[in-house]
């Protein structure tokens, strides 16, 4: 779900939270103006995360409209080189190797994995961010469209 996932742990602290105040708070009005306090806290939370998602959308799309060759396509770039390093060292050079060739098998410096599950997390993120966006605003259609049959049909 990409940035969003972050929330995960703000949910659970907020949660662990609330179960630790349910344990020293006996008022009910206390315990109502807690819950309140900490249901602000997760939206907050949620709004801030959304925020950040939309951010790193505006980013994308700024690079993939970009003026510059390189700027619109530096990301698909990247992840070619990273499959080729990985089709290179666990397909082509096993079989190579296999039938008594020699290629050399390239390094993998540990932040290549983390570099490509980042980038691949970031697009399918960024993708279902940007689907869900469009999956509103089709609703938000939609919904305007049978509101206003109703109040026609009213009339």
């Amino acid at each position: 779900m990409g940035i969003l996932d972050v929330l995960n742990p703000i949910n659970t602290v907020v949660s662990a939270v609330g179960g630790i105040l349910d344990k020293f708070i006996t008022s009910p009005e206390d315990k109502l103006a807690a819950q309140k306090m900490l249901a602000d806290a997760q939206a907050k939370a949620q709004e801030m995360a959304a925020q950040t998602e939309a951010q790193r959308a505006e980013t994308v799309r700024a690079e993939i409209t970009g003026h510059s060759l390189l700027q619109r396509n530096w990301r698909p770039i990247t992840a070619l080189i990273f499959v080729f390093i990985i089709f290179n060292n666990f397909v082509l050079a096993p079989y190579v190797h296999a039938f008594g060739g020699n290629l050399p098998i390239l390094d993998l410096p540990p932040m290549l994995w983390a570099t490509l599950s980042s980038m691949l997390a970031g697009y399918t993120g960024l993708r279902t961010y940007e689907k869900r966006m469009s999956a509103k605003v089709d609703t938000d259609a939609v919904v305007s469209k049978v509101l206003n049959a109703i109040g026609d049909a009213r009339k």
